[in-house]
């Protein structure tokens, strides 16, 4: 037996002794894996003159891995964070502005772009439980969304966007690059976002 194919069977026997996984969604949000079972390809039909490759199991493994982009998320449970008292973002979907307050006085503000129609963005009082600085990737469009936010356990966040100058996202709120970047600075997970 030459080397070669002494690395081949040490690489196929490995292959049949680690176990497959694949990530599951559970409904409260975080990514489980959950073992797989091996699927072996049917051995192929004897070629020209009844010859046919060596006849050797190869495990096809169907694996979905969840692409990665250096995202280091900064979460917590819903509701005030401490010492966030003090602070809270006020989003007016009516004017497309945004403003961050800090102990009652409006230190920033932006434009915005909210949600379509038939996309709105939800109303309400909502509280930054992640946040993700650069790798959050749209389910929707499939392009980053820098400096994200994200509003309570919902699909929903704040981030950089593009502004077309009125309601144009699929629920979330829209910020320029610029803007973006300073509200995630001044925010905390636990910080209050009051959407109206």
């Amino acid at each position: 037996m030459s080397f070669h194919s002494s690395i081949g069977w040490l690489l196929i026997a490995a292959a049949l002794v680690m176990p497959s996984c694949s990530p599951v969604q559970t409904s409260n949000g975080p990514v489980v894996w959950h073992p797989i079972s091996r699927e072996f390809p049917a051995r192929p039909e004897p070629g020209p003159g009844g010859l046919s490759a060596p006849q050797i199991p190869v495990p096809i493994v169907q694996r979905t891995t969840p692409v990665v982009h250096n995202i280091k998320p900064i979460t917590r449970q819903p509701g005030p964070g401490p010492g966030r008292e003090n602070t809270r973002i006020v989003v007016d979907i009516g004017n497309q502005r945004a403003s961050f307050f800090v102990h009652g006085k409006a230190v920033l503000h932006s434009p915005v772009s909210t949600g379509r129609s038939g996309h709105p963005t939800p109303k309400g009082t909502f509280y930054i439980t992640e946040k993700i600085q650069s790798g959050k990737i749209s389910n929707i469009y499939h392009v980053e969304m820098p400096w994200w936010m994200r509003l309570d356990h919902s699909p929903f966040g704040l981030h950089a966007g593009r502004l077309p100058g009125y309601p144009a996202s699929a629920g979330c709120v829209r910020l320029p690059a610029d803007m973006a970047r300073k509200f995630y600075q001044l925010a905390s997970p636990g910080t209050p976002v009051v959407i109206r």
